[in-house]
């Protein structure tokens, strides 16, 4: 694949490339679903940075808690230096460099819901309009993986074979490519949710339905992964596991509210 593309004789990753065309396709899949809507468009970019600042600290920090094992090894031998401010950065950048798209998930929810609260704007509609994005945007990042050559799948006869991905362990080996499968799926739930929001715009939570559908998801093409970056506990992966406390607590809240109406 191709992890570098060349533009105006530049050279950038395809990843960062797929990211700027995800950022694009979401801003104008906001603008046409919303515009009709009596909604404070200022709003949609303040609740989109307070996103991307829960985002990239929730990703970071459980990218570091998957590393666990590696750090408390690396205190255990004495390898790490908070002497100075390049030791402290290496610590960052080693152990906390990465991203981890649950954590990534789940800081850039906390983040629009923190805002939205903070500015006594109505929770659901504003989530709600914006939560077709999230898919949409994880589609074409998934994308990026694939040109990447990261987060790649198991090995198999049906696939395609890296030379030159940015992970070694993934070249010269055909593999199935997972993160397309994940990236038709993501689209396919970017239209479900956009068409949600247009029928019914209010009556349900669309993020939870994101969760609910997105966690099925992941669950099962974790299952088609090669690398193992995100770490295992038992047979599963974080990802996996995390996927189960999801569905397990929408399962709980569905039942307590089915109660409730009893």
């Amino acid at each position: 694949m191709h992890p570098f593309i060349h533009i105006f004789g530049k050279e950038i990753a395809a990843y960062a490339v797929m990211s700027l065309l995800g950022i694009l396709a979401c801003a104008i899949a906001i603008y046409l679903l919303n515009r009709t809507q009596p909604l404070r468009k200022d709003q949609f970019s303040h609740i989109a940075a307070a996103s991307l600042l829960g985002l990239l600290l929730g990703g970071h920090f459980l990218y570091g808690i998957t590393r666990l094992p590696d750090i408390l090894s690396a205190l255990g031998d004495g390898q790490l230096n908070f002497s100075s401010f390049h030791g402290i950065n290496d610590f960052f950048s080693l152990y906390f460099g990465g991203l981890v798209y649950f954590g990534g998930l789940f800081g850039a929810l906390a983040g629009g819901y923190l805002y939205c609260r903070y500015s006594r704007l109505n929770t659901r509609t504003y989530m709600n309009a914006l939560a077709p994005a999230i898919p949409l945007f994880h589609a074409f990042g998934r994308i990026g993986c694939f040109l990447a050559g990261c987060c790649y799948g198991i090995a198999s006869d049906c696939g395609f074979t890296y030379t030159h991905a940015l992970s070694e362990a993934a070249n010269n080996i055909k593999r199935f490519p997972v993160q397309l499968l994940e990236s038709l799926l993501e689209f396919a739930l970017f239209i479900l949710l956009a068409f949600l929001l247009v029928k019914f715009r209010n009556r349900y939570s669309l993020v939870r339905i994101y969760l609910l559908c997105y966690s099925l998801i992941r669950f099962l093409d974790e299952f088609l992964r090669g690398d193992e970056i995100r770490g295992f506990l038992g047979p599963f992966s974080t990802s996996q596991w995390i996927s189960l406390i999801i569905l397990a607590c929408l399962a709980f809240e569905r039942i307590r509210k089915r109660r409730k109406l009893l």
